[in-house]
């Protein structure tokens, strides 16, 4: 029998159940389909409840309280692909593992970064990335899948993210363009195939309202040598069709056995239901 492996290319799969081959038919180990589900590897969901509220502010959270009545902090210090702190170094939990970068612009009226950690009316809660000049690095592995759930802050301005380290997948995104714009005024679902180590996004066209971020792995299909089954009946290499019948006339078409003299025309019938015709001289 054929060397127990494991493949990611899937071989020609038989029902299970006994088996005829044809004449011909080489056959090989025995296997069994596995598909290992995606799963989420991280996660930052801005539309729950946060465990910042309006008591962290300081010098860096400058609390800013929307008309709408929803309340947010600018994040006032200028960051270089860097986490988010308080003033005395105390990490933003609730985008802790993101690094942000907004080359260099400074000061509360030009925040680059916005927390809305509680919602009014239709101010819902999210990050915003206020202009084309802010970066978000988010941590993946070649291989992962990131997804992107956002919002345009502007209505009929249809704008995206630009990345790097990775390809948009068009057929799993919604409502997104392949240039990875909005199509409509919606929320957006951008998804991306990790290419690199470090993957980044910026937004396209002007700022983006970001309310979801996740990674996570693919689903993996592999095929085994299933150990359940019998493989010992299996053989590798080539199986010819094996005779079922084999019948005598002479030749008028009358029956005779097979010591008979004379013209002899034998019959084979094969397996395969092919047949095979001889005549013979005793």
């Amino acid at each position: 029998t054929a060397a127990a492996s494991e493949t990611a290319i899937a071989p020609t799969l038989i029902p299970a159940g006994n088996y005829t081959p044809t004449a011909n038919t080489p056959l090989y180990a025995v296997y069994k389909k596995t598909t290992t589900a995606s799963s989420i590897s991280n996660e930052w969901d801005f539309t729950g409840t946060w465990t910042i509220d309006e008591t962290w502010a300081d010098a860096n959270l400058v609390l800013d309280d929307e008309a709408s009545g929803a309340k947010r902090f600018n994040y006032a210090p200028a960051v270089a692909n860097a986490a988010l702190t308080k003033a005395d170094g105390t990490p933003v939990p609730d985008v802790a593992g993101l690094l942000f970068d907004t080359a260099g612009k400074t000061g509360t009226p030009t925040a680059r970064i916005r927390l809305r950690f509680q919602d009014a009316g239709t101010s819902v809660k999210l990050v915003q990335l206020n202009g084309t000049d802010v970066k978000v690095t988010i941590p993946a592995n070649t291989g992962d899948i990131v997804t992107v759930v956002a919002l345009t802050p502007t209505a009929g301005s249809l704008r995206g993210f630009s990345v790097t380290g990775g390809t948009l997948n068009s057929a799993s995104s919604e409502n997104v363009t392949a240039g990875g714009l909005l199509a409509t005024d919606a929320e957006g679902k951008w998804v991306y195939d990790v290419t690199a180590s470090t993957f980044t996004i910026v937004p396209s066209g002007g700022g983006m309202n970001v309310r979801k971020i996740t990674v996570g792995s693919a689903s993996v299909t592999s095929y085994n040598s299933n150990p359940d089954c019998n493989a010992t009946s299996i053989t590798e290499g080539v199986r010819a069709a094996e005779a079922v019948s084999v019948s005598y006339t002479d030749i008028v078409g009358r029956p005779v056995n097979a010591s008979a003299k004379g013209i002899v025309i034998v019959k084979t019938i094969y397996s395969d239901g092919s047949t095979k015709t001889e005549k013979l001289w005793k």
